[in-house]
């Protein structure tokens, strides 16, 4: 079996912004109102952390989990988003 390659420095620099960011925002829904679109965003951004973690930001892996842990991480920020300004 081959090593995996090490992520570039952006990969842990997004990984680090994504799970910081993740945290915060199930923070604010925990402590601040339990608003759906905190939880939303929150699970949202650990997803694509997730993502992240699995693939590096390569485009062309082999690892499913991780593109789809990211695409609907995706989704959940943007239905956040829309569940915050139009909900």
């Amino acid at each position: 079996m081959t090593p995996s390659p090490k992520p570039p420095a952006a990969a842990k620099v997004l990984l680090v912004f994504m799970i910081i960011v993740g945290v915060i925002r199930l923070f604010d829904y925990v402590v601040h109102g339990r608003q759906f679109h905190d939880l939303f965003a929150g699970i949202g951004f650990l997803l694509m952390a997730h993502g992240i973690h699995r693939n590096g930001l390569e485009l062309t892996t082999g690892d499913t989990v991780g593109r789809y842990a990211s695409m609907a991480g995706i989704a959940m920020v943007m239905l956040g988003f829309v569940v915050r300004y139009l909900g």
